[in-house]
């Protein structure tokens, strides 16, 4: 058990690739807390504790930002610490340059860039109090190539890539690591949709 007696907190781990984090994790040892808009977050939690594992959901947004200190809060109080933080949460509003609102553009800058920063600016003084933590952030391949109809998309996976570089310039001295992953379309509900 790789991830025991780790407190980890999974955003967008309801569905999709949070959701596979989520159990991984609770079968890997860890407390895991599942934060999420959808529902289906409290049948993930129920599921893993009914295989034994330690789960909690909370319906929670990353760009609710009281919201998400108050929930960090809460859970460094309960366990004493917060070892693994997921910024996993994301959303798409596809449309070419020309045809893109400035709504779509803002919804998905908000959560995939704003809610990223938002969650690991909560974190950062429980890992730094402990001298130990490991974020990790999904980027996409899409930050680093680009993609037909998703300036938006690609501008904050970009953007979490940047930031997660200067993080583990910032951080690294208390024991904290910073890294971003960029997986390529991996079949889920949110890419259901795509052509």
């Amino acid at each position: 058990m790789r991830l025991k007696d780790k407190i980890a907190i999974v955003t967008g781990g309801s569905r999709g690739i949070g959701k596979a984090i989520s159990e991984l994790f609770a079968k890997e040892g860890a407390t895991v807390i599942i934060m999420d808009l959808l529902p289906q977050g409290e049948a993930v939690a129920k599921d893993i504790l009914a295989s034994g594992g330690t789960a909690e959901f909370h319906k929670v947004s990353v760009t609710d930002k009281s919201a998400v200190e108050n929930l960090f809060k809460q859970v460094n109080s309960k366990y004493g610490k917060i070892d693994i933080l997921i910024n996993n949460a994301g959303i798409t509003r596809d449309r070419t340059l020309e045809k893109m609102s400035e709504d779509e553009f803002d919804a998905v800058i908000e959560v995939n860039l704003k809610g990223v920063f938002i969650c690991t600016q909560a974190v950062a003084p429980y890992m730094k109090s402990n001298n130990y933590g490991r974020i990790v952030s999904a980027a996409s391949n899409v930050g680093l190539r680009g993609n037909f109809g998703q300036t938006n998309y690609a501008a904050t996976k970009a953007g979490v890539i940047a930031m997660s570089k200067t993080w583990t310039m910032e951080l690294g001295k208390y024991g904290i690591t910073a890294n971003a992953i960029a997986p390529g379309f991996t079949m889920t509900d949110m890419v259901d949709n795509i052509p």
